[in-house]
């Protein structure tokens, strides 16, 4: 998410609200000019591999919508 505000550039992002309908997704439109905050949980820096954040950019860059997985 972060180089894709860092390039100008706007998307879709979908989720699975966790505990929720399994069917039930929500969305948000994501732009460089609405405010977007980050908010964590306790200290610890969740490991992320190269080729995981490679995947979704590729996701992000083909259908413009990036979807994650809450689990």
């Amino acid at each position: 998410m972060g180089t894709k505000l860092r390039r100008q550039e706007c998307f879709m992002m979908t989720w699975h609200p966790p505990g929720g309908d399994p069917g039930r997704t929500c969305s948000a439109w994501i732009h460089p000019a609405i405010p977007l905050q980050f908010y964590f949980d306790g200290e610890t820096i969740p490991q992320v591999t190269p080729s995981h954040i490679a995947e979704l950019m590729e996701r992000v860059n083909a259908t413009g919508d990036l979807v994650l997985h809450l689990d």
